[in-house]
Parts: C-alpha cells; structure tokens; sequence
C-alpha cells in the first residue's frame, strides 16, 4: 500500500448541464475550501444554454480545467473529469451539491495524514436536502456489497484507482453504485471519516418515477438478478410500502409518547458537524 504524501491532492470534478440556478452554490462550497491550494478543480460542462456557461466562465481563472461541449451523459462526462484528473483523491461535486462547510477537503487531508497507509476509498456522511429542510444521515459500509453505503458526493476515491476503473457508461443512473461495488468486491480498502461532507439535492432524474425505476433495474443487475419490469415494480412497491410503514410506525412513537426514530429536518444552519 502506497504511504501517505505530505503534499496531497484532491480532484473535485463538478459535471453539469444547463444548471444554471445551481451551479454557482456549487462552484462558491468548491471553491472556498480552506484547503484550496491542494486541491484541483475540473468542471464538465455538457454545452449549457441557458446561462450556466457564462456563469462558470466568471470562475474560470479559479478552475484547473473547464470544458463545455456536448456529452453522453452524466457519467461519460464524470468519466471525462477523471481523465484529466491528477490529484491522490478524487470526489464528484455536481451542480446542485455542495460541500458541508468549507473545512471538509481540509478535514479529509488531516485523516488521511494520522493513518499509516492510505486508503483506497474515504467516505463521510451526507445531509440530504427534504422539501421541509435537512437531516444528516451516516454512511452504512455493513450494506455493501449489494448497496451503496454512502452517497458518492460523500467518497473520495484513490486517484490512480479510479482512472483505471472508470464509470461504466453503460450503467444510466446507478454507474456509481456499480463502481462502489466493483471495488469492494475487488477488496479496496475503505476507510470513514466520520464527518458530513456533502449536503445532496435530491432533485435528479433518478429521483422521478421513470428514473426510480431504471436505478433500481441497474441495480437488479449489479446483483446479477432479474431485471424483469415486474421485479422492478414490485421492488419499488416494497420500498415505497416500506418508507409508509416506518412513517406510521414513528407517528405511534410519537403519540405513545417515545422519541421519533426518524431524523427531523431542520434548517441547514442547525446541523452541527460530527
């Protein structure tokens, strides 16, 4: 295992496509790092027309690298940021995203410095943003392989590692929960910062009901099991069922007088760092 370099560096890629009410939340947690100086900022443009261009180009003497031009899709151009990718550790920050304070690049280099050898994989925790406001949630290792374990904004993956690997593009929406499988399956080494890193917007396509339903066929088939449309539904009947028994479940927590196991969501400003 390689040891640890004092002069680390960490590549945030941020891909994007027509963003433009997002990209500047994004690009301002990026670029605020304390740690800026060790840090390497590529941004993936996938040829913007409504103004997200011309708002990135007013950060371009700040990025390493900034491309707009047409893609293939979210992960052809992830996968065109890890190509020009340099640094020890690469994490995936896209519009939309941010990272939880400006102290997170700072903290993860801090880490990594006390072990003695690096990491293959780093993963933190994640506030998830809810209509109503935020809650913070742990990552989860004990669920790979066959799950995520931690949202992929939270992950910083070994630079040389993840250029070789790469998304594989022909995954639509689950590319990164078959990459974080492939390399545990394949005995990289994770370690956790028990840390938030990102704050996540839910609003994507994976998140509609056509893109809830390819996600979880991608991820049928990462487990090697049916990817049937009938599979599909009932699995996302069964999560849908599930999410309405622990909502019911905690509403009885509640009136019986017990504290509610679901986290509350609260304003962002109210979630302390761990």
């Amino acid at each position: 295992m390689e040891q640890v370099k004092d002069n680390m560096k960490i590549t945030v890629i941020t891909v994007c496509f027509n963003a433009s009410s997002e990209i500047e939340k994004t690009l301002e947690s990026i670029l605020n790092q304390t740690a800026i100086d060790n840090m390497e900022v590529i941004v993936i443009d996938g040829g913007s027309t409504d103004g997200t261009v011309e708002k990135i180009r007013r950060y371009e003497s700040r990025l390493t690298r900034f491309i707009s031009e047409p893609d293939k899709g979210i992960y052809n151009a992830m996968n065109k940021g890890i190509a020009l990718s340099t640094g020890d550790y690469v994490n995936f920050m896209n519009a939309g995203d941010s990272f939880f304070n400006s102290e997170v690049i700072a903290d993860v280099i801090s880490e990594v410095g006390r072990m003695e050898h690096r990491p293959d994989v780093i993963y933190g925790a994640t506030v998830f943003t809810y209509p109503d406001g935020y809650a913070g949630q742990l990552s989860d290792l004990s669920l790979m392989p066959g799950h995520m374990g931690a949202c992929h904004q939270s992950i910083f993956v070994d630079g040389d590692m993840i250029r070789k690997a790469k998304f594989d593009e022909s995954f639509r929406i689950s590319a990164d929960f078959e990459l974080m499988n492939r390399l545990y399956n394949e005995g990289a080494r994770f370690a956790e910062l028990k840390k938030y890193v990102a704050v996540y917007n839910f609003d994507g396509v994976s998140e509609s009901v056509s893109g809830r339903l390819r996600g979880i066929a991608e991820r049928r088939r990462v487990r090697n099991q049916s990817v049937s449309p009938l599979m599909c539904r009932i699995d996302d009947l069964r999560c849908r069922a599930g999410m309405i028994r622990r909502r019911i479940t905690d509403k009885i927590r509640r009136i019986a007088g017990l504290p509610s196991q679901i986290a509350s969501h609260v304003p962002l400003e109210e979630i302390k760092q761990l």
